[in-house]
């Protein structure tokens, strides 16, 4: 297959993961906004305050200026704010501060998808990657993240788990490329930025996936190694035979 033909098959069955994914961003579409969940005013009050640093020229915030009933706070000294740069770009675009919300929720259900596809189809193939995509989407934890708590921050840092692990399962694939590096380095950056909380406990289920992923092929030869062993073994002494009472040697590879 050229590289070509392999693109248009992967944006193929991307196009077919976004269009089964319609049903659980369809809403998004819809006037209004979802002001009855949990976070929903504060989402929305939080690109206010965002927008109003931004545009005073602070172009990494901390300051909220109206938080504490005016006195302002040093809000996102402790709160990620990647979710809000993208907010506030949609925002810049000319979109109102409830829709740009609204359209930051449902980029984040498109990149989410499109990240577990393009990891699980690494390992099992495209139809393997669409079920996991649908399946990452419509998981219950992740609509109750956007329409019952809508958890932007927390959202977002969904988005960032596939990406992570594909950036560094294609650098173990080639450790010196320096561009796989910086991207893998970028990826877990982002989540950094996204979610410091999810950062904290995904950091350690990474390390873990990529210590088994490097000794795994040394299992694989020790197991190699030992399975030649016993083959040479076993033909040393006939299967049927036996050697000082023991039994033979093939039962004893097993």
């Amino acid at each position: 297959m050229t590289r070509i033909s392999s693109t248009r098959n992967v944006l193929t069955w991307l196009g077919l993961l976004l269009a089964l994914t319609i049903p659980a961003w369809a809403a998004l579409l819809a006037p209004g906004y979802f002001f009855g969940a949990h976070d929903a005013h504060h989402s929305v009050f939080y690109l206010v305050e965002f927008d109003a640093a931004i545009r005073d020229g602070a172009w990494w915030p901390r300051w909220g200026p109206d938080h504490a009933m005016g006195y302002g706070y040093p809000f996102w000294v402790v709160y990620a704010p990647f979710a809000y740069y993208v907010a506030e770009a949609f925002h810049l675009l000319g979109l109102g501060f409830t829709a740009a919300v609204k359209d930051t929720f449902l980029l984040a259900f498109l990149l989410s998808a499109a990240g577990m596809f393009l990891l699980v189809r690494r390992w099992w193939g495209d139809a393997a990657g669409l079920i996991a995509g649908l399946l990452y989407t419509y998981a219950p934890y992740h609509l109750v993240n956007i329409y019952v708590r809508a958890a932007l921050a927390e959202f977002w840092a969904m988005v960032w788990f596939p990406w992570i692990l594909l950036a560094w399962e294609r650098l173990l694939e080639k450790p010196g490329d320096r561009r796989r590096l910086a991207l893998a380095a970028l990826s877990l950056a982002a989540l950094f930025i996204s979610h410091t909380v999810a950062m904290l406990f995904f950091t350690p289920w990474l390390v873990a996936y990529l210590l088994y992923r490097l000794l795994l092929p040394l299992a694989r030869r020790a197991d190699a190694a030992l399975a030649t062993g016993c083959r040479r073994r076993a033909i040393e002494i006939a299967p049927g035979g036996r050697t000082a009472g023991r039994p033979p040697a093939w039962t004893r590879c097993r």
